[in-house]
């Protein structure tokens, strides 16, 4: 490896490859491509030729035939590129449970007062798993296109905990995110009386907030039904009269301070009612 273009140490993927952030099979993967014009026997149309990213056992079909003969270039992108993707296969249905350990340790150490009970491998499992979906929907009804693919931000483990840090601590208001966020929705839709209705009744003055309204609507909700859920934050929009995306901006920015991430429904399933509840009613505080 040291010997080709793109220097690299053995030593430097011991220290921050495999064993922390890089998984083997990705850099198996990677050193292998270097040797094998995969490409060539594609555009042969062999049969059982796959892509890119392969398995150990896939690699052991290779043919002798296609090894390449050109210089070699290791190339740091394509190794990221190939372990993201392995990264997903492995929690694709059920977490591999070493990865998960690994993760835990990262968070962790990422930070140290994190409540025990968001690190176990259960939890952090269900993490992998939101995280690493191939898209993301942008919390909204009817069929809107998907928009961005949140997938590119986990491409090593080590980015499980930057990537959204919202399921492991608090969402931080005063980071220059949340706050670019926050100005998406107007005051009087976030958390002031919507219509302006003038009544003797103070008690109402408040009713047609987003987060006090969606306190009520998630109250009654199982956060392991999706589909209730999703209806749930439907109703909000035609109770209060105002657009998709002023619940969901407002929602997304209460609970995770992040204009990017997983669906608003998703990070209700990972954060359970005790968390939501307890951040829609701190972010109702910030406003008032």
């Amino acid at each position: 490896m040291s010997k080709r273009k793109g220097d690299v140490r053995v030593l430097d993927y011991m220290v921050k490859g495999p064993g922390t952030s890089t998984l083997n099979g990705s850099v198996v993967n990677w050193l292998a491509l270097t040797g094998w014009n995969i490409h060539r026997a594609a555009s042969e149309h062999e049969s059982g030729i796959p892509g890119d990213v392969m398995t150990l056992e896939q690699i052991i079909h290779f043919d002798i035939t296609h090894l390449t003969h050109r210089r070699t270039i290791l190339d740091p992108g394509k190794l990221a590129f190939l372990n993201r993707h392995h990264l997903h296969k492995k929690v694709e249905g059920t977490t591999d449970q070493l990865i998960a350990e690994r993760a835990a340790g990262i968070i962790r150490a990422t930070y140290p007062d994190v409540d025990p009970q968001w690190c176990t491998k259960d939890y952090i499992s269900r993490v992998l798993r939101v995280l690493s979906a191939s898209w993301f929907q942008t919390n909204g009804f009817n069929g809107l296109q998907l928009e961005f693919a949140f997938q590119d931000r986990v491409i090593i483990l080590q980015d499980v905990a930057t990537a959204a840090p919202y399921f492991f601590r608090p969402p931080d208001y005063t980071s220059g995110a949340a706050m670019s966020l926050r100005k998406t929705v107007k005051g009087d839709v976030y958390c002031t009386e919507f219509f302006q209705i003038i009544t003797p009744h103070i008690s109402n003055f408040y009713e047609a907030q987003v987060l006090k309204q969606a306190l009520k609507a998630l109250n009654s909700v199982s956060y392991e039904d999706a589909t209730r859920l999703h209806d749930a934050l439907g109703s909000l929009k035609a109770d209060l009269g105002v657009g998709t995306r002023d619940v969901m901006n407002t929602m997304r920015h209460a609970l995770t301070g992040s204009k990017i991430g997983p669906s608003v429904v998703e990070v209700l399933g990972l954060l359970g009612p005790e968390r939501t509840n307890k951040r829609l009613k701190g972010a109702l505080t910030e406003e008032l």
